[in-house]
């Protein structure tokens, strides 16, 4: 048993009006007029989707989340993330992309922990 967690370091949330849907673990990414919009392939993501209540998406922005990935597993330590367009993360070598540090990465389930 793991009675190791990350969760709640440093937690703040933000809410945003949406002009998509999300679901919970969704990274999100702002338009221009402030709203939430769908995370395409290769977007740099402001944060990640912790609540949804109609057209109201509160968004984790700061703090430790846990997010599934697609394509090669994360590497630990400061490591660039973007959108992969289908409601996770991937690795990206684009240097406009921002990093991250990654503390965790589950290869099993495909899922990796990162303080935003």
């Amino acid at each position: 048993m793991n009675n190791i967690s990350y969760r709640g370091f440093n937690s703040s949330a933000l809410t945003f009006k949406s002009e998509a849907e999300f679901a919970k673990g969704d990274p999100v990414t702002i338009n221009i007029q402030g709203r939430c919009v769908a995370s395409t392939d290769g977007d740099a993501f402001v944060g990640i989707c912790v609540s949804v209540r109609g057209e109201l998406i509160t968004t984790q922005m700061e703090g430790y989340v846990e997010v599934s990935y697609s394509g090669s597993a994360p590497g630990y330590g400061w490591t660039r993330l973007c959108a992969d367009g289908n409601g996770g993360v991937k690795s990206t070598d684009d240097a406009t992309r921002p990093f991250f540090r990654v503390i965790s990465v589950d290869t099993k389930n495909k899922t990796v922990g990162f303080i935003l």
